[in-house]
């Protein structure tokens, strides 16, 4: 049994999960690390940290830093952001647990950012070696060769689609912590009133802005994988996991499916969730441009308010695109009405999820969709 009241109370907690995931990858925005200095031997770089994880980590025994002694960069760098560090950092959620007894544990958005460098399981199993590895091998694999000459962001035929300048990166990042510092503000979000769905959007925003400027690696040819590719799709792979995980947390057959997520991580499914209909021909039946016109508006209208149902009302997932067949997300594998085949219908136990989907296509009498996983 899928409890959905369950993933309900812990909509917030999700939402600050996501968060953490799409900002874990900061260091990676530092010029002086080891990928990236090489390119820059002409200019003037302080280099603050070598590896991209001692932003928000504490040198390591095998990775001893000379730059710094035993502080994540981070609190170096905020010395006088304090509301930030002390309120935002140190943000309390509550994630699933492997142990039958405790189901759940607080932990810090902080922890989420540290990745592989923090101490909480959930974080080390599900999110980095689940997520993070299973992500970063689909979209990059193992090539060996590097980029030539300087960096640049390649389009999907290996050609130059924008060149990276000094400043995309530290100026970059200073920015974006200034910029949410003061809409935290600005929000009054210090404290106990913050809207985390609002914050996350704000988050994604700016962070897919500035991000889609940056790589995610300097190996050649992945240079078409920008840092905003590598992070929406681990946090989405991550938030997908964790709606799953509180679906079935309270199902006491479903006890061996948790463990899998901190035990064998790398055997962590997901389903594609497609919301479908006929974009094109509902398009092809206006005769007038005027009607085509609203054809099109309508259909995105539609995508944008089932998009706010599965990512933000349910936080089942996120969207990962959209064409003239319908809209498609990305879930958790228990959303499937028969885990055992792999094209399905929505779980009974999700019936709210297709009335609300449904509802907003009663609106308009032309428009129903197929729900399929």
């Amino acid at each position: 049994m899928l409890d959905l009241k369950c993933l309900k109370e812990h909509k917030i907690d999700i939402f600050k999960a996501e968060i953490g995931a799409l900002l874990f990858n900061m260091g990676k925005t530092h010029a002086g690390i080891g990928s990236w200095r090489d390119y820059f031997k002409d200019q003037e770089i302080v280099i603050k940290f070598n590896r991209y994880d001692e932003y928000f980590n504490k040198e390591n025994g095998k990775n001893k830093s000379k730059y710094y002694k035993n502080t994540p960069y981070y609190k170096i760098e905020l010395a006088k952001a304090t509301e930030l560090k002390k309120y935002f950092f140190h943000t309390e959620l509550t994630l699933p647990t492997n142990n039958s007894d405790n189901k759940t544990r607080k932990l810090d958005l902080l922890d989420i950012m540290k990745g592989r460098g923090s101490g909480e399981i959930i974080v080390k199993k599900v999110f980095f070696r689940g997520c993070e590895n299973i992500n970063s091998g689909i979209d990059k694999g193992s090539p060996r060769d590097q980029i030539k000459g300087k960096l640049f962001v390649a389009n999907a035929f290996g050609t130059s689609k924008k060149k990276l300048g000094l400043s995309d990166f530290d100026k970059g990042r200073m920015r974006f912590w200034s910029e949410l510092d003061k809409f935290l503000k600005s929000k009054k979000y210090y404290g106990d009133d913050a809207d985390w769905k609002v914050i996350k959007d704000w988050v994604s925003k700016e962070i897919r802005d500035w991000y889609s400027c940056l790589l995610s690696d300097s190996r050649f040819p992945v240079n078409d994988v920008t840092l905003w590719d590598q992070v929406y799709m681990t946090a989405t792979m991550f938030k997908a996991a964790l709606a799953d995980m509180f679906l079935i947390m309270n199902d006491t057959s479903k006890g061996n499916e948790i463990k899998t997520y901190f035990e064998e991580p790398i055997s962590i499914k997901w389903r594609m969730m497609g919301v479908q209909y006929d974009k094109l021909g509902l398009a092809e039946r206006g005769f007038k441009p005027a009607q085509i016109e609203w054809y099109r508006k309508t259909t995105r209208k539609i995508d944008e308010q089932v998009k706010e149902i599965i990512e933000s009302k349910y936080c089942l997932g996120n969207e990962i695109y959209r064409d003239e067949t319908g809209i498609y997300f990305l879930v958790g594998q228990s959303l499937g009405k028969n885990n055992d085949k792999d094209l399905t219908y929505l779980h009974s136990d999700l019936t709210e999820i297709k009335k609300d989907i449904l509802k907003t296509f009663k609106t308009y009498d032309e428009f129903y969709p197929a729900i399929l996983l």
